[in-house]
């Protein structure tokens, strides 16, 4: 873990901001997280944010969550995620050996 989330996630946001102005026809977002804390869940909302956004202007975009299958946690911190969100989320396990499903 970063210890300094915005100085880590930062350049990611921005990259972000700049992407949204002119997406692909098509945007798909894999999330693959083994852990993320409080500070980073509010780097995800400002990045959800931005996906929301370039949906709600017409564009196609697709959010893939995997969660380790023990992981209860994880899968329903994406969960809750996806009930903020119109834009499509798929919550998917993976096994233990880290094979994404789906």
């Amino acid at each position: 873990m970063p210890e300094n989330v915005t100085a880590f996630y930062g350049p990611v946001l921005e990259w972000v901001r700049e992407y949204a102005q002119a997406p692909a026809p098509h945007t798909q977002v894999t999330i693959d997280l083994a852990y993320f804390n409080t500070a980073t869940s509010k780097v995800l909302l400002e990045f959800f944010g931005a996906m929301q956004d370039m949906a709600d202007a017409g564009h196609d975009v697709g959010i893939r969550w995997y969660y380790n299958q023990n992981d209860l946690d994880m899968r329903d911190a994406a969960e809750d995620y996806a009930i903020l969100l119109s834009t499509p989320v798929e919550v998917l396990p993976k096994d233990d050996e880290g094979t994404m499903k789906g």
